[in-house]
């Protein structure tokens, strides 16, 4: 067999590969979508209309709350890593430790929130929201943590 001839069957195969590849991707489609954590709360706590209207209302005021202190969050990042510009560096400790406070702050947010959710609930989905609460650490957690590369 010559040089191009095996050439050739490789690319042939390496062609068909890639088509067969295609194929089957298109006919698995997208991946399904997670269900948002508000889909999963309404469900769950089986929340009638007036109670939506309530937890969108509760939703929007928790997100202006949190979108606030993630900018005071952010500029406090920006004002520590500014110190890196600096001779001294002095304030390091302190800007971090606001940080910290500004974290804590959110987390307070996040449970009033739950609170509030909470006294939305009628009193025969006590059990549901209790039930959810457990889980409330799964619903709400940020993407996967990156794996370290040896």
């Amino acid at each position: 067999m010559t040089k191009v001839r095996i050439l050739i069957l490789a690319v042939v195969a390496l062609v068909l590969l890639n088509v067969a590849l295609v194929a089957f991707l298109l006919s698995h489609g997208p991946p399904p979508r997670q269900e948002g954590p508000k889909r999963v709360i309404i469900e769950r706590l089986h929340f009638d209309a007036a109670q939506i209207s309530a937890y969108e209302q509760i939703i929007g005021e928790h997100q202006g709350w949190v979108d606030g202190k993630t900018a005071q969050q952010k500029r406090l990042r920006e004002e520590l890593y500014a110190l890196l510009q600096k001779p001294g560096r002095d304030g390091a400790d302190s800007i971090a430790t606001a940080i910290g406070v500004v974290q804590a702050q959110i987390e307070l947010i996040h449970f009033k929130h739950f609170e509030a959710i909470e006294a939305i609930c009628r009193p025969e989905q006590r059990a549901d929201f209790i039930a959810l609460s457990q889980e409330l650490t799964q619903l709400f957690r940020g993407p996967p943590p990156r794996q370290e590369r040896p």
